[in-house]
């Protein structure tokens, strides 16, 4: 009997699986389905997604409830995906308390000065606004709305925002396409392999919290917060 109903739902949790990889896919404009995406699909193997990958997803939105809160708000309200918070859960798990003095980035994006300054945030002695959760997030909108009207496309912001939008344009430019399936290819190392290792990581969550039980998680948050 119980090989019999583990038959019957083998199939069911598959399609979740398939649903959720497609669904954090065209999040990031990544169409076609894995026949059409064999490298980006590779990136999010089933046994990244297991109860570790949710344990660890549920502890740190728990952790940082309030800052993952309030960069999902200000996403929304400047008309970026959703799945970009997950950027901010790659980079520093939304603690706005992370600064790396080799790259001088600060604040749960890990933003750069210059971009930083360009997009209105204050950077300077005695002050730094990339600590600030709800400025910082609106920055990082702004510059990422500003990749997507050079690229056209939000897959490429993200991998953009951490190779660089004038690198990731140089190199879509040699190599004379914007398929990041190819941009991306570990064989041909067209771009780093921290950008490959970074997107992979955010494709990863956004497939994670694209997960039923997850989803369900994730409300729920939202739902003790507004209570």
């Amino acid at each position: 009997m119980k090989k019999i109903t583990l038959l019957i739902l083998l199939p069911l949790f598959c399609a979740f699986a398939g649903n959720a990889v497609d669904e954090a896919m065209l999040s990031f404009d990544i169409e076609g389905g894995a026949e059409n995406n064999k490298v980006l699909y590779s990136f999010v193997k089933d046994e990244e997604a297991g109860n570790n990958a949710k344990s660890f997803f549920k502890k740190t939105i728990t952790l940082n409830k309030k800052n993952y809160l309030t960069a999902k708000r200000v996403l929304a309200e400047k008309g970026v995906p959703k799945s970009f918070i997950w950027i901010a859960m790659t980079e520093t798990k939304f603690n706005n308390s992370v600064a790396l003095k080799q790259t001088k980035t600060a604040g749960i994006w890990q933003m750069v000065p210059y971009a930083s300054r360009m997009f209105g945030l204050k950077v300077g002695k005695g002050v730094d606004e990339r600590k600030d959760v709800e400025k910082c997030t609106a920055a990082f909108a702004d510059y990422c709305q500003y990749m997507y009207k050079k690229f056209g496309n939000w897959g490429l912001v993200a991998v953009g925002y951490n190779c660089g939008d004038e690198r990731l344009k140089k190199v879509i430019r040699k190599v004379g396409s914007k398929d990041l399936n190819v941009l991306l290819d570990p064989n041909k190392k067209f771009l780093p392999k921290e950008t490959r290792i970074y997107f992979k990581r955010v494709l990863t969550l956004a497939k994670t919290a694209n997960s039923e039980d997850m989803v369900e998680f994730l409300e729920d948050i939202e739902e003790s917060e507004a209570g």
